[in-house]
């Protein structure tokens, strides 16, 4: 599927789970495959605020002016560790671990704003002239250039986040656990393990020998994806392919301008039949299911994440 920007350049808690230790990967530079991009539809966006020299700044930074963004079309994008594979349990069992590339806190994912940007010179002015791009700082731009996808963002040329899919890039990942202090059946603690991205970076080449035994560099090859990468928007998502999107992200697309709208009805539809198989309400808190005469509740399949915020919010697919 093609998923380019709408934009034209112009301008909750308390399932019934049992606490666990959740896998993770290691720590460090991680062989990595762009797996899933997720179009996350409009969405609202907190202010910015700006310093006396003109650059982003902390609400409470001295002299810090308030500015309002607007609402902006957002896409998440992941990445399977292809070295990684870990243990999810339940349905999922063994899998390369799926890394969100998405800023998050506390449940709350962080889209990446999905538009074109004017080129600007070093005084701030706009370049007439040039065609629109995504903007250098955007993971999108920084991933694309990771990949080796020359020029990628540029408008009407080599904007398609479809080209990202199944590119090979080196993921810098870091591990921090922390004792919860509670332990699961087995009497084991229960260690709060989170998993952050901090940048993409290109791979680095190899040096081997040719034929006639003189040193190249060549860049390695890695492992296949397990999974099929794939690209869940709002004209293509299905009841099988909706289980790929974990809790924090439909979560975020039930907030899009348009989830209640007849654009939104395919990806709505196929969300609410999705969480009333698992027995989650509109609330988002999972409950077992009725069952039908003389059978046992049903529950959730899924392996659930030891955190306190959103529960299976850590679940790759």
């Amino acid at each position: 599927m093609s998923l380019k920007p709408k934009s034209s350049g112009k301008g909750g808690n308390g399932g019934n789970y049992e606490q666990r230790n959740f896998p993770v990967p290691k720590s460090g530079a991680r062989r990595a495959r762009v797996s899933l991009i997720v179009d996350l539809g409009v969405q609202e966006r907190e202010p910015s605020y700006v310093g006396p020299d003109g650059k982003l700044c902390k609400p409470d930074a001295d002299g810090a002016v308030r500015k309002d963004n607007k609402p902006a079309h957002q896409i998440a994008v992941f990445a399977d560790l292809v070295n990684d594979v870990v243990d999810y349990g339940g349905e999922i069992g063994k899998a390369q671990y799926r890394l969100l590339l998405n800023k998050s806190f506390k449940g709350d994912i962080q889209g990446i704003n999905f538009y074109h940007c004017p080129p600007i010179d070093n005084k701030g002015n706009i370049i007439e002239g040039k065609k629109w791009s995504y903007h250098a700082q955007s993971m999108l731009t920084k991933l694309g250039d990771a990949i080796g996808l020359e020029n990628f963002g540029v408008q009407d040329e080599n904007d398609d986040v479809e080209l990202l899919l199944n590119g090979q890039f080196i993921a810098e990942v870091d591990v921090k656990e922390t004792n919860s202090g509670k332990q699961d059946k087995d009497g084991n603690d229960i260690i709060y393990k989170n998993v952050n991205f901090k940048k993409p970076a290109k791979v680095p080449p190899e040096m081997k020998e040719d034929e006639d035994g003189n040193e190249i560099e060549v860049v390695p090859t890695f492992a296949k994806l397990q999974q099929t990468p794939m690209i869940i928007g709002f004209d293509n998502v299905t009841e099988d392919n909706v289980k790929f999107l974990r809790a924090d992200i439909r979560k975020k697309i039930k907030a899009s301008a348009e989830y209640d709208t007849p654009e939104g009805a395919q990806m709505k539809a196929a969300i609410e039949a999705y969480e009333a198989k698992l027995g989650i309400k509109e609330d988002g808190d999972a409950k077992p299911a009725k069952p039908a005469p003389k059978a046992a509740p049903v529950k959730p399949k899924k392996p659930v994440a030891p955190t306190d915020d959103d529960m299976d919010s850590d679940i790759p697919f």
